[in-house]
């Protein structure tokens, strides 16, 4: 069973930026700074969880400490014995020693979470997460406008990331499986016939 997650990115300015998650009672906020292309990264993680991927990663920055979201999927002993099944998704916030070292860590097959604390947990449906990904971006676009927003965080705007994830949100939308609207008209009309020929 997943939790609903809320996310909101605020007080972004020369560089810098809070953060504040949530999932049922759970809070928590923190700050992350522009050494790092944060919001790029956040777009493309968001996508990663839209297209189902099992496990994946980001890095932020917040001098003199860094932050390591962990995705990973949460793996069930297949009924029949001989395979582990993705279930749902765990997002899992560290703050490590450095956000530096936690990178040089990944790219050397180390484990980024040496010498970190977990401070956040939540196991978060995909969809909902990406979701309130894009909706945060859009808000912040829509509030604050582009130009502001580059100026503010001395980054750009993350637009490709952005389109990217809601292409693949307005796929999923699509995919869902909808009514049959043509065969319950067709059962409709066979229904109202046979009633006149009752009659």
């Amino acid at each position: 069973m997943s939790d609903t997650i809320g996310l909101s990115i605020f007080d972004i300015r020369h560089g810098w930026a809070k953060c504040r998650l949530t999932s049922g009672e759970k809070q928590f906020e923190f700050t992350f700074g522009y050494c790092t292309d944060a919001f790029a990264d956040l777009a493309w993680g968001a996508l990663s969880a839209a297209v189902g991927q099992h496990a994946f990663a980001l890095v932020m920055d917040d001098e003199p400490t860094g932050w390591f979201w962990d995705f990973r999927r949460d793996l069930d002993w297949a009924r029949d014995g001989r395979r582990w099944e993705p279930t749902v998704l765990i997002l899992s916030l560290w703050q490590t020693p450095s956000s530096s070292e936690t990178g040089i860590r990944m790219m050397n097959g180390g484990d980024p979470r040496l010498g970190g604390n977990k401070r956040f947990e939540a196991r978060i449906d995909e969809s909902q997460f990406a979701q309130a990904m894009l909706s945060e971006f859009e808000r912040i676009e829509r509030e604050m406008g582009m130009a502001a927003f580059e100026a503010a965080w001395m980054q750009p705007y993350p637009s490709r990331a952005i389109a990217a994830l809601r292409t693949a949100l307005a796929t999923e939308a699509r995919s869902q499986p909808q009514e049959d609207t043509e065969n319950s008209s067709s059962i409709m009309i066979r229904h109202s016939q046979s009633g006149q020929q009752d009659a």
